[in-house]
């Protein structure tokens, strides 16, 4: 019984994958056996091989005879672009696919791969970031390219090239190796074949009139997008890459100068970065001002300012004006070009010194270092007056670096009112640096009290000490 069991289970196993076979043939190729499926085949080779010979005819190219089980392919050119109708088997380890698809050399780099972006692209970047962007929205986020240099790929994606390209790879095709590719599948006469060439040849002959090899021409697309590109994000990487790549080429200061004018403030600023017209740095100080301006801009305003303006006005004013919001969207920016301006007003960064944010107190203190003696009075009082440690420890930290012998008995007031552990060795230690410079003392010689044999006065110690002077 076990054995007759057996046999009937593996009959009803069989019909049911056979089932399921005919099932997935059908619905897949409309065929209910692996015969039909394999007619299917011979009549899609034939009608491949009917097409390829008819467009050969139509458009005078060579036919390629097939080797054994391939199918026919065609080359040659139409209008001076070289055409290939490709069928080929592909070996993948165990499996092999047949690769039928147009494609049209172009006479672009070797190195550039563009195409719709796809699932596996998305992931790549969701995992590793990026891959290169010509600063247009739309275009980045549908198009994955890879294999240039940023200026050379934004100047081949300007204007009217970059609408046409996004069409190209809206309908399947893609950039490999220098060549348009287009995958001819489900053919089913030379009629789709041929709308894949003509597709190509538009596109093609729009290509072939451009040329990546010539920095001139670079220039000249990257400010010709930068002025008048309708989308405001190509003209700014446009803009950028210009200034960057070609910073001593007169057109590059050229285009600046008339960026000055632009109706969007980052590109005003990346015209403020070049320009030597006397409004420069006015323009840029108005960016960096700009409440409606973005971050973006108003941080480049202010780099500017701080790297090509350094002694002006308009960089001191502006900086000054920044420091007193820390909200701004420019505060931080401020604060780090600080350093390359004069010193900040004094009342304004000792305002700043009481900031609970360490990466707003560690720049500060070193902006009230740089005021020297002046410093003294100003922190001074804040040790006395601060409710929190964090801005006695950062006022003494200045205090370290700058005090004379003057403020000792005020920080030794002050150790009488901060009695947390950490704010009094903060004062213990800035006091004994303070008596490590003072001229005729050293370390632990001075007292609180009148002057003993063999000690200093804090009394004493003034007298001999300078008096106190603006840094």
């Amino acid at each position: 019984m076990e054995f007759f069991g057996m046999v009937l289970l593996a009959g009803v196993a069989f019909g049911g994958m056979q089932w399921w076979w005919k099932r997935r043939l059908k619905k897949t190729f409309g065929v209910g056996s692996m015969g039909g499926l394999f007619r299917v085949a011979q009549k899609q080779a034939q009608a491949w091989d009917l097409a390829v010979t008819d467009v050969a005819d139509t458009y005078g190219l060579s036919v390629t005879p097939p080797l054994r089980a391939q199918l026919l392919s065609a080359s040659g050119e139409i209008d001076g672009l070289p055409v290939a109708i490709v069928a080929r088997r592909e070996d993948r380890g165990d499996s092999t696919r047949r690769i039928t698809r147009l494609e049209v050399d172009v006479n672009l780099p070797r190195t550039l791969r563009m195409r719709a972006e796809s699932p596996v692209e998305l992931l790549r970047v969701a995992l590793f970031g990026q891959d290169a962007t010509v600063g247009s929205e739309a275009f980045d986020a549908e198009t994955y390219v890879d294999g240039l240099s940023p200026a050379l790929l934004t100047s081949l994606c300007a204007g009217e090239t970059r609408r046409a390209l996004a069409r190209w790879f809206r309908s399947g095709g893609s950039i490999e190796d220098g060549a348009l590719h287009f995958p001819l599948t489900d053919i089913k006469g030379p009629a789709d074949i041929t709308a894949a060439i003509e597709r190509a040849r538009s596109l093609g002959e729009h290509l072939t009139q451009l040329r990546p090899s010539d920095p001139q021409w670079v220039q000249e697309r990257l400010s010709q997008a930068a002025l008048t590109d309708p989308e405001t994000g190509f003209r700014i990487q446009a803009a950028t890459l210009l200034i960057q790549t070609f910073r001593d080429a007169p057109l590059a200061v050229e285009t600046a100068d008339r960026l000055l004018d632009a109706d969007h403030p980052m590109l005003r600023v990346r015209g403020a970065s070049l320009s030597d017209l006397p409004q420069a740095v006015d323009v840029a100080q108005s960016v960096a001002l700009d409440a409606a301006a973005s971050r973006d801009a108003r941080v480049a305003a202010v780099v500017v300012l701080a790297e090509r303006f350094p002694a002006s006005a308009q960089a001191s004013d502006a900086v000054t004006t920044l420091l007193q919001d820390p909200t701004s969207k420019a505060f931080t920016a401020a604060l780090m070009m600080a350093p390359r301006l004069p010193p900040a007003p004094l009342d304004i960064l000792s305002a700043l010194v009481t900031e609970d944010d360490p990466n707003v107190t560690g720049p500060v203190i070193v902006e009230l270092i740089r005021h020297g003696r002046a410093a003294q009075s100003p922190m001074l009082e804040l040790v006395a007056n601060a409710e929190t440690p964090g801005a006695v420890q950062a006022a003494l930290s200045v205090l370290s670096a700058t005090a004379d012998i003057h403020a000792v008995v005020p920080l030794k007031a002050a150790a009488e009112v901060h009695t947390d552990a950490a704010t009094a060795r903060a004062l213990e230690t800035t006091i004994a640096t303070i008596q490590a410079r003072t001229p005729g003392a050293k370390p632990g010689q001075l007292s609180f009290s009148e002057a003993t044999e063999g000690q200093l006065s804090v009394s004493e110690a003034a007298e001999r000490a300078p008096a106190e002077e603006p840094a």
